[in-house]
């Protein structure tokens, strides 16, 4: 039997893949995925539909806690904002906006931007106040880009079967 998301053999009784994580569902065997025909024949989705439906859960869940950890960074910026620096409002559309376009588009170009708009950002808030402050949009952003890349992989590995 073989991983329907990346092809490695899968020994009989495993739950798990032990290349990428995927997880057999009860109602879908290993070598019967829950494909709608026309997709298994020339696996003609978009990645978003493969996210929601093929993706391993690993990848999933941590693209969304990702996404998650950016709208709790946007809410405290902005609260922040509020109450003491109104121009930190430009900060925290930043973070909300790149945030819905990992969750919803699965996207390595807007983690990439994340990750480097939190260590800029970190940096320069470093080196001008000594505070350290800022570093759980790096750690999204890492989270991001090491996901979304990884989805991405599984995606190919699944057009590719």
């Amino acid at each position: 039997m073989k991983c329907p998301t990346c092809g490695t053999e899968i020994q009989p009784g495993q739950k798990h893949c032990p290349s990428c994580g995927a997880v057999q569902k009860e109602d879908r065997p290993w070598g019967n995925p829950a494909a709608p025909a026309a997709a298994m024949e020339n696996r003609d989705i978009s990645k978003a539909e493969f996210c929601r439906n093929y993706a391993a859960d690993r990848t999933r869940k941590n693209i969304q806690g990702a996404a998650i950890l950016c709208y709790i960074c946007a809410v405290v910026t902005a609260v922040v904002a509020i109450l003491f620096a109104p121009m930190m409002l430009i900060d925290a559309a930043i973070v909300l906006v790149l945030g819905l376009l990992i969750h919803l588009k699965q996207s390595r170009v807007c983690s990439i931007i994340l990750l480097v708009y939190g260590v800029a950002s970190f940096a320069i808030t470093l080196l001008s106040s000594g505070k350290i402050t800022g570093w759980l949009i790096v750690l999204a952003g890492v989270f991001a880009v090491i996901y979304t890349f990884r989805l991405d992989k599984e995606y190919q590995a699944f057009r590719s079967q």
